[in-house]
């Protein structure tokens, strides 16, 4: 058997294609040659080699790892040429690959079954048909775009639009129930309003009706004829009133002289009025106490501020002796005027007490034994409230029990000063 060795050429220099035969017949070759030769052939089999695996260390190993295929390199390039990179591969036709889990969220290749998938579980962008319970973010208040409303939007935008309405009005069907269902309740009130009257001066028209007011108001209300009527009822005519009761009217002025009503105050004012009077005999015997034979009490302010009371009497004595018998005059109380019947049958006497520009100041002719004439006393003053009821007294004392004074009569009088 002989191999044929390419490389070695004879002498051991390098020749390129020179060539040795090389006997394997070991039983012809020499020993020494064999040793050799062996060492010759271990060097060139490591330089092939060269620490192949050991499953690729023969040539027939590397034949048969490239399928025997003289052309291995050049079906490679065209099989690579046929292959998409991995980075960023443009591929064509229609390429396929394992569908992933539903759910998968990686870098794993989404398929179109995949994408049906998820598609099946999402929304279309036109009119979706959403179901369950959809969210989406809440615009902000006032917000006016097509951004989805969600129900705390418009809860918000119902707040805003409800405010602090009532209960019974903050929703559209009680606002128009409110509205009495009317679509055009603005013109529907503006056309009522017009036929209606101003509160401020109407102008009524027809036979206006209104409530009549109970008797004796007497406020802004309406008057209508029924009232009028009875308020008429109760009056009296300007032609020959007769008048009834205790009719009042204003006090002319001192001195006037026409048409106008004269008043009692009017008469009093200008004349002496009788506040009291009697001409039957009132005797007074059998007591030495100050007795009264009139009481008159004047009213509070008949006087007026510069009013007179003038007061006349006659009286006479049972007997003439020197025993004291007084007629006295008494002005609220207080005694101003004392007449005395001592040795004497009868006296006529008079005094007038008068205001002195005040209700409460008197001034009258001091106490004598004469009605007119000098006396040596100033005039007495008193202070006689008159704007009160006061009282005139004209009384009788004895010195003895056994006499007697009648007052024979008397005149009390009163004029009125403003």
């Amino acid at each position: 058997m002989v191999q044929k060795i390419s490389g070695m050429p004879s002498g051991g220099a390098a020749q390129g294609t020179d060539k040795i035969e090389i006997s394997r017949d070991v039983a012809t070759v020499p020993t020494t040659l064999q040793l050799q030769l062996s060492a010759i052939v271990a060097l060139v089999t490591a330089a092939v080699v060269d620490g192949a695996p050991a499953t690729l260390d023969t040539l027939n190993e590397l034949a048969a790892a490239i399928a025997d295929d003289a052309n291995f390199a050049a079906a490679m390039t065209t099989a690579l040429g046929l292959r998409a990179p991995l980075a960023s591969p443009s591929l064509t036709g229609t390429p396929t690959a394992p569908t992933a889990a539903p759910g998968t969220n990686t870098t794993q290749i989404a398929t179109t079954a995949f994408v049906d998938a998820v598609r099946a579980l999402l929304a279309p962008l036109a009119s979706p048909a959403l179901t369950g319970t959809p969210t989406a973010p809440t615009a902000a208040p006032g917000t006016n775009t097509t951004q989805i409303a969600t129900t705390a939007f418009i809860q918000s935008a119902v707040s805003a639009l409800i405010s602090s309405s009532p209960a019974a009005l903050d929703t559209l069907n009680e606002l128009a129930t409110a509205l009495g269902n009317d679509p055009n309740f603005a013109t529907s009130m503006a056309t009522a309003l017009g036929l209606r009257a101003p509160l401020a001066s109407p102008a009524l028209t027809g036979t206006p009706t209104a409530p009549t007011a109970a008797p004796g108001t007497n406020t802004t209300q309406l008057a209508t004829t029924a009232f009028v009527d009875a308020v008429r009822a109760l009056l009296a005519p300007l032609a020959s009133p007769a008048l009834t009761g205790t009719p009042t009217a204003p006090t002319a002025s001192a001195g006037t002289r026409n048409t106008q009503l004269a008043t009692t105050d009017y008469v009093d004012r200008d004349h002496w009025r009788v506040l009291a009077r009697g001409n039957v005999a009132i005797p007074l015997t059998g007591t030495t106490a100050e007795t009264d034979y009139v009481l008159v009490t004047v009213p509070g302010g008949a006087m007026g501020p510069n009013g007179a009371i003038r007061i006349t009497t006659l009286a006479s004595a049972g007997a003439s002796n020197a025993n004291a018998k007084n007629i006295r005059y008494r002005f609220g109380g207080n005694a101003f005027q004392n007449f005395s019947l001592a040795s004497t049958l009868s006296n006529e006497g008079m005094r007038t007490v008068a205001n002195r520009n005040s209700q409460t100041a008197q001034v009258a002719a001091v106490s004598g034994p004469t009605t007119f004439g000098n006396v040596g006393a100033a005039p007495a003053v008193l202070a006689i409230d008159t704007s009160a009821p006061f009282d005139i007294r004209i009384t009788g004392l004895l010195a003895n029990a056994g006499d007697t004074l009648t007052l024979e009569r008397y005149l009390i009088e009163i004029l009125y000063g403003a």
